[in-house]
């Protein structure tokens, strides 16, 4: 059971990642670091660890770039 519910909640964040991605490639260039800033300021407030936000939104933030 716990493999099939891990597999449902990669694939929502494979989907979510889309999303985001979608949403970032309609900001100009200029809002994007705008944009980090408060997504850490986000993760900071659900005590995410250091590391592996700023591992996440540099995937996050390459991906836009990659994938336009």
């Amino acid at each position: 059971m716990q493999d099939k519910n891990t597999a449902m909640l990669k694939e929502q964040v494979r989907i979510l990642q889309g999303v985001v991605n979608a949403l970032l490639r309609k900001l100009p260039t200029s809002e994007l670091e705008d944009v980090r800033r408060i997504a850490e300021e986000y993760a900071v407030g659900y005590r995410v660890d250091e590391m592996i936000t700023s591992r996440a939104l540099d995937d996050i933030f390459t991906r836009t770039h990659l994938d336009i």
